[in-house]
């Protein structure tokens, strides 16, 4: 199912870009671009839910493009549809994610009309109906779990866990074998007290930040590795910004705003696990409940440079093909060659980091200078190349890794698999 999501990402991403860039060569390259900058392919070939999140935040993205380019009622029931089956998904993150889309829907399409006389009350209720009924008819499955699992179809299988935590293993038994009803009677307030603790950050050391962005203290990825085009998109943006409104369309400039808007509602939804994503070796290889941000970032950072990428030219195009195709096969080969004694992982990655540190760097260089140097735009769009290559070799890198020896401690989620894997290639 992983694979499946993973395939039907790609056309959506393609019409995301396509509205935006409006030049089909640039919408090509940008979707095979958020497809590398990312562990999607990891987590494709997993039980874990990381690959539906991303593929639903996605669909989200794509209805949000369709929206700004035009608004409709059935766009806006679709887009609160995905929403409320992202509550299904992953609970914890839909909720948010919902709460702030309540939030930019009313800032965007109910206050200009209630503000402006001319439009009627009707067209208000109308749109709030569509995004209502939308929001309901998502929600459809999260609330048939709850009924399965808690007996209340407004109790998540995660409140019973945060109000039974601290309780001994037979008390929690019969608390979630009860009707779940009673955590409402104990009291309303205590109810929200526990749901907001439970969104609390785990740590307020501000070096966990720097961790998952950058240099995590479990031995993973940060953020900034998978999605390293964020560091010459924010350069480019800083040497450019007297001419916002003349490098990008007031479309686009939407778009950079709600993806700036959703990764900041995501950190807010995942400030519970920002210490443990920096420090626990459960979250291996990379920030993976930070994987969602994936598509947000990759697309603010591609619209940002989007002056540049726009400008593509065949040559250029061929050459980005040719290296996403060769350049994983190739660096593989090289380091098993040079490894006499068997390539650990860390024996991949190293040259990796140290090439995404020293063309990291050399990005932002460019991206400053190419306001006073014209002549750096097509060096700059081969160091994009690279960094684009980088994190693509590390998906198949630890794809193949983690297929063989799990580092990061999961087993096979069904025992026939772990017992067809471990009988006919190799021991577990």
């Amino acid at each position: 199912m992983g694979s499946v999501l993973f395939s039907l990402m790609t056309p959506m991403l393609y019409g995301i870009f396509f509205q935006f860039l409006s030049n089909r060569k640039a919408a090509i390259a940008s979707s095979i671009v958020t497809l590398c900058c990312s562990s999607y392919l990891i987590w494709a070939g997993s039980a874990k839910d990381h690959m539906l999140v991303a593929f639903l935040v996605t669909c989200i993205f794509f209805l949000i493009s369709l929206i700004i380019n035009h608004q409709s009622g059935v766009r806006w029931f679709f887009l609160f549809l995905i929403c409320g089956l992202l509550c299904w998904a992953r609970t914890e993150y839909g909720v948010v994610v919902l709460l702030g889309l309540v939030g930019w829907f009313f800032w965007k399409n109910v206050f200009p009309q209630y503000t402006d006389k001319r439009r009627s009350l009707q067209k208000i209720i109308l749109a709030v109906g569509w995004a209502g009924g939308g929001t309901l008819c998502g929600l459809i499955p999260f609330f048939y779990n709850n009924i399965i699992t808690t007996k209340n179809p407004f109790i998540p299988p995660q409140y019973i866990y945060i109000a039974t935590r601290n309780l001994p293993v037979d008390q929690t038994a019969e608390i979630i074998e009860s009707n779940a009803i009673t955590h409402i009677n104990s009291g309303i307030f205590s109810m929200i007290w526990k749901v907001i603790s439970f969104y609390m950050p785990d740590s307020r050391d501000i070096s966990d930040l720097y961790g998952i962005m950058i240099d995590p203290q479990n031995g993973g990825v940060g953020i900034l590795f998978i999605v390293p085009l964020l560091l010459p998109a924010c350069g480019f943006f800083f040497a450019h910004r007297k001419n916002i409104h003349k490098n990008y369309t007031v479309k686009s400039q939407t778009m950079i705003h709600f993806a700036i808007f959703f990764i900041f509602i995501s950190f807010l939804a995942y400030l519970r696990v920002l210490h443990g994503s920096n420090v626990s070796f459960g979250v291996l290889p990379d920030m993976r409940y930070y994987s969602p941000l994936y598509v947000p970032l990759n697309i603010v950072s591609i619209l940002l440079l989007s002056p540049i990428i726009s400008s593509t030219s065949e040559k250029v195009f061929k050459i980005f093909i040719t290296a996403i195709m060769c350049f994983p096969i190739s660096y593989i080969l090289i380091i098993l060659s040079l490894s006499t004694q068997g390539a650990s992982f860390q024996d991949f990655m190293a040259p990796l980091e140290y090439m995404m540190i020293v063309f990291g760097i050399l990005s932002i260089i460019f991206a400053t200078i190419l306001k006073e140097y014209p002549f750096s735009n097509k060096t700059l769009l081969y160091i994009i190349i690279i960094l684009v290559v980088i994190p693509l070799t590390f998906q198949i890198i630890d794809t193949v890794i983690t297929g063989h020896q799990k580092p990061n401690g999961y087993t096979y989620w069904l025992p026939i698999l772990e017992f067809t894997f471990g009988k006919y290639f190799i021991s577990l």
